[in-house]
């Protein structure tokens, strides 16, 4: 019975009519002194608290769902003209789509090439940068036989890649890692310890690794990655943003043991052409097209169906600095150091 009592409305409105503050509101001055009741009933308490419950009642309830009612009236009428726009430009939406069909079909009737339209993507609108390389940049591609990542892209040098982690370890730090070494060919992991990272490079040096890969975490979730090029570097600094570990991939692969081929698209600039080969690694290929031919003409040609499945792990990464040799955090040289008042566009890239 007492919940009862509590939950019922005409209880509620009681006490909100009591509570409500009558003196500061002018309207009630001017409603009570319109009531016609004979004087000696106007003293008793009860009569005018009756009196009260009907101005909260008529003006103040009133007044309430009025501005509810028009609200309600405004997004109904937001909604319905948000609606009809839709409709009218699905509408002409279809009426483009049918004009282009029927000037590709026209095209083709006259034996001419139809003219497709390009859509408009991040890549094919970005800004143009000044150090774009050139395909006949006689300068820029010479220097790939001399450069530090030459050895390795030749396959002079066994790639050989060293993981480790900030002395603060995070909660999806070691999964992280793990699914790295699962799909980097020839990783090894070591635990960092208390050593600096000074030290764990010259142990690097020593037992023939190419690379360190240091992955760092801040409030327990890994948000950079540090890549140190042995044994003259140089080091890169990433920003590792948008991590997906492998379980949460849906429908995700499982790695195997080939090497997996790396495919970088737009490194297009100065930059962009030395932090690609960086991370690129490559296999020699060999001019096997006259064997290949020579087997083809006894194999029947049959029908392949490929389907991709990821793996992971997904994340993106957006360089921060690109430094001269090995790690050096207070007296190295940077080739590259990104700044804030370089984000003056999303249409514009460094790499």
């Amino acid at each position: 019975m007492g919940e009862e009592e509590e939950r019922d409305p005409q209880r509620l409105k009681r006490i909100a009519a009591a509570a409500y503050d009558y003196d500061n509101d002018p309207r009630w001055a001017e409603y009570w002194s319109n009531v016609v009741i004979p004087p000696h009933m106007a003293a008793r308490s009860d009569v005018v608290d009756h009196f009260k419950r009907k101005f909260y009642q008529r003006f103040i309830i009133f007044c309430w769902f009025s501005v509810a009612l028009v609200n309600t009236m405004k997004i109904y009428v937001f909604s319905a003209v948000h609606a009809k726009l839709k409709r009218e430009k699905k509408i002409e939406k279809r009426k483009q789509a049918k004009a282009r069909e029927a000037a590709i079909k026209r095209a083709l009737d006259l034996g001419e090439e139809a003219k497709k339209k390009v859509p408009r993507t991040i890549e094919n609108t970005r800004e143009v940068d000044e150090t774009v390389c050139r395909p006949d940049d006689e300068e820029l591609f010479a220097g790939n036989d001399a450069d530090e990542f030459s050895q390795v892209l030749k396959q002079q040098v066994t790639p050989k890649i060293l993981i480790t982690t900030n002395r603060f370890n995070s909660t999806r730090g070691p999964a992280f890692i793990q699914e790295l070494l699962s799909v980097i060919p020839n990783a090894h992991y070591h635990k960092r310890g208390t050593y600096e990272l000074k030290k764990i490079v010259e142990y690097a040096k020593n037992k023939d690794f190419t690379s360190v890969v240091v992955v760092h975490s801040n409030r327990r979730e890994p948000d950079a990655l540090l890549i140190i090029n042995l044994p003259d570097g140089p080091t890169a600094h990433f920003k590792l943003s948008k991590l997906v570990l492998r379980k949460d991939i849906k429908n995700h692969g499982n790695p195997t043991d080939h090497k997996p081929e790396l495919v970088l698209n737009n490194f297009t600039t100065r930059l962009g052409h030395r932090v690609g080969r960086y991370i690129f690694e490559t296999k020699e290929k060999k001019d096997d097209s006259k064997d290949k031919a020579a087997k083809s003409k006894n194999v029947p040609q049959e029908k392949m169906i490929v389907r991709l499945q990821e793996c992971g792990p997904r994340f993106t990464l957006k360089l921060r600095n690109l430094q001269h040799g090995t790690f050096d955090s207070k007296g190295g040289e940077y080739e590259w150091v990104h700044k804030p008042e370089m984000d003056t566009s999303r249409r514009r890239f460094f790499l």
